[in-house]
C-alpha cells in the first residue's frame, strides 16, 4: 500500500487513513476523473481538501459540484457563493445549480428529504456525464453509517439493510466512510478551512436528525459508549455475508426467470418468474430473487421494502392465479398460472395520477404518440396497411386476399371487405358482448370461461365492426366475423413485436383455447 510520509501533522494521519481505505476498496483509481459533491459543510469541505492533497499523488482530475436546494433562502445562496469562491481560489472547476426543492416536493407529494436527494443526484450525474468523470465522491462518514444502520434496524431491515452504505454504490464512492465526524471537523480546524452550517440539520423533527441528535447520544450515554462504532462494525460484518448470499441469489435468479422483454416503442417491460422453480429455492434466496426483480425495473429511490418483497414472495409461493398487486416504481405484479409476472409501466405513480396510490393507466401517452385512452375510444383500422398499437406492442396488418386458408382465429382472421369502413380496434368496455355459435355472451364471462387472466383482460385488443366485437386478438374470432361465400375479404394479422404480450404465448396456449 502506498503511504504518505508522516511528519507529525494531523493532515498526514487523515490522508493515510483515507488513502488506505480507498485502496482497500478500489476507490479513486490512479488517473481517474472525479466529481466531488460539496455542500460547504465540514464533511464535504474536508473531503475536498483531502482529495486536493491526493490529487497530484493519484493523478486525479477533480470537478466540484454544488447543488443549491432553495430551502434556506439567502443562507443557501451564500453557501453556493462560498463553495464557488473556494474553488476559484484553488483553481478547481466548479458547477453550481439551483432548484426549488420545496415546490418539486409539493408537486410530487414527497418529503423534502426525498425530493432534495432525487434532484441533487440527478444534478451530480449530469455533471459527471458532462465532464466525463468516472465517479462521484460524496462525504458520507462513519457517523452517517451508524445512523443509517440504526434507521434500517428500526424499520425492520433484513441482512442487506444491516450493510448500510457501501464504499461504492454504482458511480458513487464514499472515501470518508472510515472517518468520524469528529475527525473531519478537526481536520478542517487544523487546516483553517471555513465551513458553512446548515440549520436544517438542527431540526430534531426530521427523522434522521432525531436519530443523530437524540437517540444515538442516549445510546452512547446509557447503553454503550461506543454505540456508533458498534453499529459500523455490524455493517462491516454483514457486508461479507450479504455479498455471498447476493452471489447465490444471482445464480438462483437465472434459474427462476422464464421470460422477459420489451416491445419496440411500447410502454411496458415485463419479467416472468417460474413459480415451480421459485418454490424450490430456500426462503432467504426467494426474498433476494424478488429484490433482483425489483432492480430490473426501479432505481433505489423506489426500492421495495420488506412488506412489498414479502407480499410478492408469498404470492409466488401460495397465491392463486389472477391475483395482482401494484408496487413502487409503476410496477404491477400478477400471477398467471405457473408464472409470476412483473409489468412495469402498467400503473402510474401517485403524483402522476394526482392521488395517493398507483391506479391502472387511463391516459398514458406512449412513445409512439398514442394515448392509452385512444384504445378505449377506438382506433380506425388501416386497410391495406398496418395499424400499430405501441401501447400494447402489437400491430394489426391488413391486406386484401382471394383465398382463405384455415386459421385458428388467434393470430389471424379474415373479414368481409364490407365491414372495414366501420372497423376499429380498442380495448374492452363495460357491457361488451360477443356472438358465439350458441348465442351471445358477456365479454367478461367469455374471458372467464377462456381462463384469460384478469390482469390481461384490459390489454387484449378487440376488433369491433359496427359496435360488435368480431375478434379478441390472440384469443379467438367470433361468429359475426364469418365471411360469406364469394364475398371479397381482408386478411387481418396480429404482429407481436419482440417482448410484447403475445397472449397465446406469454400466458400459455391452453389459456386461450
Amino acid at each position: 500500500m502506498q503511504s504518505l510520509p508522516d511528519d507529525g501533522r494531523w493532515g498526514n494521519l487523515m490522508l493515510n487513513k483515507v488513502l488506505a481505505f480507498c485502496e482497500e476498496h478500489g476507490l479513486l483509481a490512479h488517473g481517474s476523473s472525479i466529481v466531488v459533491a460539496v455542500s460547504g459543510g465540514a464533511d464535504s469541505m474536508a473531503l475536498l481538501d483531502l482529495l486536493l492533497h491526493l490529487q497530484e499523488r493519484r493523478a486525479l482530475s477533480l470537478h466540484v459540484a454544488h447543488f443549491e436546494h432553495g430551502i434556506r433562502g439567502e443562507a443557501s445562496r451564500e453557501d453556493a457563493d462560498y463553495v464557488a469562491a473556494f474553488c476559484r481560489a484553488r483553481g478547481v472547476a466548479c458547477s453550481v445549480e439551483a432548484a426549488d426543492v420545496p415546490q418539486y416536493a409539493k408537486e410530487r407529494r414527497m418529503s423534502l428529504e426525498t425530493a432534495a436527494r432525487e434532484l441533487r443526484y440527478a444534478f451530480l450525474r449530469r455533471v459527471r456525464a458532462c465532464v466525463g468523470a468516472q465517479a462521484i465522491a460524496v462525504a458520507h462518514h462513519a457517523d452517517d453509517q451508524a445512523e443509517t444502520v440504526l434507521q434500517h434496524i428500526l424499520r425492520g431491515a433484513g441482512l442487506h439493510g444491516l450493510v448500510g452504505m457501501t464504499p461504492r454504490t454504482g458511480d458513487v464512492v464514499r472515501p470518508l466512510l472510515a472517518c468520524t465526524k469528529e475527525e473531519l471537523v478537526a481536520h478542517c480546524a487544523a487546516h483553517g478551512i471555513e465551513v458553512r452550517h446548515d440549520a436544517t440539520n438542527d431540526a430534531a423533527e426530521a427523522r434522521r436528525n432525531y436519530l443523530r441528535l437524540e437517540i444515538l447520544p442516549r445510546l452512547t450515554a446509557h447503553i454503550n459508549a461506543s454505540a456508533g462504532a458498534a453499529l459500523v462494525r455490524l455493517a462491516e460484518a454483514a457486508r461479507a455475508d450479504d455479498a455471498l448470499l447476493d452471489e447465490m441469489a444471482h445464480a438462483a435468479f437465472s434459474r427462476v426467470v422464464c421470460g422477459e422483454g420489451r416491445a419496440a416503442g411500447a410502454a411496458h417491460e415485463s419479467l416472468a418468474l417460474s413459480r415451480t422453480a421459485f418454490r424450490a429455492e430456500p426462503l432467504a434466496l426467494q426474498r433476494r430473487i424478488v429484490r433482483l426483480a425489483a432492480r430490473a425495473f426501479v432505481d433505489e429511490s423506489h426500492d421495495w421494502g420488506w412488506r412489498q418483497v414479502e407480499q410478492v414472495r408469498r404470492m409466488m409461493v401460495e397465491g392463486r392465479g389472477g391475483l395482482s398487486w401494484d408496487l413502487p416504481g409503476c410496477v404491477r405484479f400478477f400471477l398467471d398460472g405457473k408464472r409470476g409476472v412483473f409489468l412495469v409501466g402498467a400503473i402510474r405513480t401517485a403524483h402522476e395520477e394526482g392521488g395517493a396510490g398507483g391506479r391502472p393507466l387511463s391516459s398514458h401517452r406512449t412513445a409512439g404518440g398514442m394515448a392509452e385512452s385512444d384504445l378505449l375510444s377506438g382506433i380506425p383500422l388501416r386497410a391495406p396497411g398496418a395499424t400499430r398499437l405501441p401501447a400494447l406492442g402489437i400491430a394489426l396488418v391488413a391486406d386484401f386476399v382471394r383465398e382463405r386458408p384455415r386459421t385458428d382465429g388467434r393470430s389471424e382472421i379474415y373479414l368481409p371487405s364490407r365491414v372495414l369502413a366501420a372497423a376499429v380496434v380498442r380495448t374492452r368496455r363495460a357491457g361488451d358482448r360477443v356472438r358465439l355459435p350458441c348465442g351471445t355472451k358477456k365479454l367478461k364471462d367469455f374471458f372467464i370461461d377462456e381462463h384469460v387472466p384478469r390482469t390481461a383482460r384490459d390489454r387484449v385488443p378487440l376488433v369491433v365492426c359496427d359496435g360488435e366485437v368480431v375478434w379478441a386478438v390472440g384469443v379467438r374470432r367470433f361468429s359475426s366475423a364469418l365471411v360469406k361465400e364469394d364475398e371479397s375479404m381482408v386478411r387481418l394479422r396480429a404482429v407481436f413485436e419482440e417482448g410484447a404480450y403475445d397472449h397465446a404465448q406469454r400466458f400459455g396456449e391452453d389459456s386461450f383455447r
